[in-house]
């Protein structure tokens, strides 16, 4: 049985595979994600955390044997009375998408409906080159 992303997950990942340059790697792993298998959920003090299978004939080629990062850093959920900033690390390893890491200042916020329009967040890539930010 495969395991699906809950709509959180989605949304989180779809945003910050949006925020990268080429339009050819953001096409391959949208793919990825409609098309991989979830291995693992887990949560710790420190995050939580999905695994990822991909199908071999989904990799990017150009990116096989290398490890990148996208970071999407954002204030979902939070309020003026109690600011939260979460923030989301997808791992691309061998040209596939490996897992996500998510962790957040305050408690996880498990009943937060993430919406990149009306949160703000700012996202890179691991070589440190911003690719974009929104409000």
């Amino acid at each position: 049985m495969t395991k699906q992303l809950t709509a959180f997950e989605d949304t989180v990942l779809r945003s910050a595979v949006l925020t990268l340059a080429s339009p050819e790697w953001r096409d391959k792993l949208l793919e990825q994600l409609d098309k991989s298998t979830i291995t693992d959920r887990s949560e710790d003090a420190f995050g939580y955390y999905v695994d990822f299978d991909v199908p071999a004939e989904l990799r990017i080629p150009e990116l096989v044997g290398t490890d990148r990062t996208i970071t999407l850093i954002g204030e979902f959920g939070a309020t003026q009375a109690q600011p939260d900033l979460q923030v989301f690390v997808a791992y691309v390893r061998d040209g596939g998408l490996h897992f996500l890491e998510a962790s957040s200042t305050l408690e996880w916020p498990y009943d937060v409906v993430l919406d990149p329009g009306l949160g703000s967040y700012a996202s890179s890539v691991a070589d440190g080159s911003s690719t974009g930010e929104s409000t």
